[in-house]
């Protein structure tokens, strides 16, 4: 009995510190208030974690309750707990840890930086899963719905087929989402027992028409840069030249950054520039 306790305890402990660590500049939509103290509130974290705010304290408080398997992924996926992070509380709470890593060691601060950099263009990273996982401010912009998404919805796959706003926003949405699923498939087949593709294609099956008949030419293509016409409510038409990277191929990080870059000769870097430049800018600040 108090062997359990002290697991309580050392969990509770853990995601304490772990919360007070953890930057609320690392998610967009909390926004730049200032704090009196370091790291996410409490309530941040339930919320972002789908719990109970008193559920959440309790388990900070290290009290002898119940952590199912599903709470403590989202609060490691909140608290971007690295895999021997996830492995230490998984052991604490007396469940076995994944079998397969399913969380993000964290984007690196070079990708970040080289992301932020890119002032005037729409620029974003996702994981094996499709999860976008970082976007810099101009995407937000062109893209604002992402702040909408809750970490769930935040998928480049489900978007492209499901996202009514993204049909309206990008012109040829058909054919982008053709493209994002012949991507999708690729990585599918390095990872095709784990249980967020299965999940995310039955339920794109069910939900999606245009879907099931993509998924059924079994179509895969090379990487290549795709035109993409957006129109944003502000600013009318924007044409990008979107292109990707992989920028850590590890097999169980496989991240990749896709670049929307202002196609030249038209008028959409203008734009954007006329919008976002100038240190006044609220999205540069």
């Amino acid at each position: 009995m108090e062997n359990k306790l002290n697991r309580h305890k050392e969990l509770g402990a853990f995601i304490l510190a772990k919360r007070k660590d953890t930057s609320p500049d690392n998610f967009h939509s909390l926004g730049n208030s200032r704090r009196r103290t370091p790291g996410l509130r409490r309530e941040e974290v339930a919320f972002m974690a789908k719990i109970g705010i008193s559920w959440y304290t309790w388990l900070e408080q290290g009290k002898p309750i119940k952590v199912s398997r599903r709470v403590l992924e989202n609060i490691c996926t909140v608290l971007n707990f690295t895999r021997k992070e996830v492995e230490y509380v998984f052991s604490l709470a007396d469940l076995a840890p994944p079998r397969v890593h399913t969380f993000c060691d964290g984007v690196k601060s070079s990708y970040k930086n080289m992301l932020d950099s890119l002032f005037f263009s729409p620029a974003f990273i996702i994981d094996r899963f499709f999860n976008i996982i970082y976007w810099n401010k101009c995407f937000d912009f062109v893209f604002p719905d992402i702040n909408l998404l809750c970490e769930k919805e935040r998928n480049l796959l489900l978007i492209a087929f499901t996202n009514e706003n993204y049909k309206i926003y990008c012109s040829d949405w058909q054919k982008t989402a053709r493209e994002v699923l012949s991507q999708f498939r690729l990585s599918y087949s390095k990872f095709i027992d784990e249980p967020q593709f299965y999940n995310n294609i039955e339920r794109l099956k069910k939900e999606s028409a245009f879907f099931r008949e993509c998924w059924a030419e079994n179509y895969v293509s090379p990487e290549r840069s795709l035109i993409k016409i957006v129109f944003h409510p502000e600013l009318g038409e924007l044409v990008f030249e979107q292109t990707s990277y992989v920028l850590d191929a590890e097999e169980q990080s496989l991240l990749k950054a896709y670049i929307e870059t202002p196609v030249l000769g038209t008028d959409t870097e203008m734009k954007i520039c006329r919008v976002l430049s100038g240190e006044k800018s609220d999205l540069l600040r």
